[in-house]
């Protein structure tokens, strides 16, 4: 039995190590833990182009798009021609090319279907109006930390 005593030290170490990178990891964390960690696995994912020149997680406050409100977590990046919101659950994605957007600010408030939003804390809302083909302009607001710096790298970008 002694003989054993070694082993049984060495594998009890390896299960507490292996828990510890997956609680650090967020998979057992706290709910907070775990929505960063599955956000940051999504900024990584096929569903946000490698070509991104900037990629941030983000919350999805609404839009006037027909059958995609987007309200939610998700990641927002932009491309050279582009800029996008990947929703996590339940997964929605919505790109909007840079040439037709009519402007992207930044504001400590949001209004939608007749609710008045006020950002709190370090979030502001980045709000983009664009003309989609063949419909009237359309309105869409994430929460982001750097609105302001997003708003400018936008209206950089489609220049």
């Amino acid at each position: 039995m002694n003989d054993l005593l070694p082993i049984v030290a060495i594998v009890a170490g390896v299960v507490v190590a292996v828990l510890a990178v997956l609680f650090v990891r967020g998979r057992f964390g706290t709910a907070h833990e775990q929505g960063r960690y599955h956000l940051t696995e999504l900024a990584r994912s096929k569903h946000v182009p490698r070509r991104a020149r900037r990629r941030s997680i983000a919350t999805g406050r609404g839009s006037t798009i027909r059958g995609k409100p987007m309200i939610g977590a998700g990641v927002l990046w932009l491309t050279d021609d582009r800029v996008g919101f990947v929703r996590r659950t339940p997964h929605q994605t919505v790109e909007i090319d840079l040439r037709t957007i009519s402007s992207a600010t930044s504001s400590d408030r949001f209004t939608r279907d007749g609710i008045e939003e006020t950002a709190n804390g370090d979030e502001q809302f980045l709000i983009v109006e664009w003309q989609p083909t063949g419909t009237t302009t359309a309105r869409i607001a994430w929460l982001v930390p750097d609105a302001d710096e997003w708003a400018q790298d936008i209206r950089r970008t489609r220049r």
